[in-house]
């Protein structure tokens, strides 16, 4: 079950966050704001990013898999958050690069994503 909640998660925040991803990069270049549908894909990509990274840490010790890339890569959004916005307080520019972090993301739930296909094999 726990197994299932982990896949089920992991599909939807795939999804979830490249459409969160691809209509905030339109509604940046169309200079538009950001509609329900935006909101509801960014809020999903956060509970399923959330639930993905419990249950995979829960199914951990039960089902061992290698560190790297999986759980690695898994994690690494988490921790790519702070340090963006570190990095920008730091740089003085808050706004600066405003979809590097999604894109970030997309790139390691990517990751991630292929490398439990390839380990569920």
């Amino acid at each position: 079950m726990l197994n299932t909640i982990h896949y089920v998660s992991a599909v939807v925040l795939l999804i979830a966050h490249s459409l969160f991803l691809g209509s905030g990069i339109y509604i940046s270049l169309k200079k538009l704001k950001p509609r329900l549908i935006d909101w509801a894909a960014r809020l999903t990509a956060q509970i399923a990013l959330g639930t993905v990274i419990i249950t995979g840490l829960i199914l951990l010790p039960i089902r061992p898999i290698p560190f790297f890339p999986h759980v690695l890569t898994g994690l690494l959004p988490l921790f790519s958050i702070p340090t963006v916005q570190i990095v920008r307080i730091i740089v003085k520019k808050r706004k600066a690069l405003p979809w590097i972090l999604p894109v970030i993301n997309l790139v390691l739930i990517i990751i991630a994503f292929i490398t439990g296909i390839i380990i569920m094999k």
